[in-house]
């Protein structure tokens, strides 16, 4: 799952992106994926002279060299804003100025998925710690075995 804390504006855009290009439903039977990774059945909109998502120029997603990446890890990105593209650099280059990431994910060197979290280690309760305005507030991936009964401990003597 993703989290995103979006201006009103930003998720408008979303919605109407979902809305006109997702088929997502139509890629599940008895509650599963039928999606190959790799395989992306569906469009991706091009960012457009105005730095949105432009939803009528669009381009497969298998055309795109990032296979291993998954759509949760995309959608945001690409139906609020398009895809990254070099004529639109300067677009780009104002959202990296005022985006925050707030969540801790330990990508290791070209693995394509982060890290699982089994408990709450020492790097986790040093990030937890900060108290700056970048402070992060979440963590993911954690399993779904992992143990809360440290950082319920830790939170409690805080």
């Amino acid at each position: 799952h993703q989290w995103a804390i979006l201006p009103r504006r930003d998720v408008e855009y979303f919605l109407k992106g979902w809305s006109t290009l997702s088929r997502y439903e139509s890629f599940f039977k008895a509650g599963k994926t039928t999606v190959v990774q790799g395989e992306y059945p569906w469009h991706v909109p091009r960012m457009g002279a105005d730095g949105r998502a432009n939803l009528s120029a669009v381009i497969p997603r298998v055309a795109i060299a990032s296979p291993s990446r998954c759509p949760d890890e995309e959608v945001f990105t690409s139906f609020i804003w398009g895809l990254h593209e070099p004529a639109h650099e300067h677009f780009w280059a104002d959202f990296q100025n005022h985006a925050v990431c707030r969540t801790y994910t330990d990508w290791k060197p070209f693995t394509p998925h982060p890290k699982t979290f089994n408990n709450f280690t020492a790097k986790l309760q040093e990030l937890s710690q900060d108290r700056s305005d970048r402070a992060h507030i979440f963590a993911r991936k954690f399993s779904r075995s992992a143990s809360v009964t440290q950082l319920k401990e830790w939170l409690l003597t805080r």
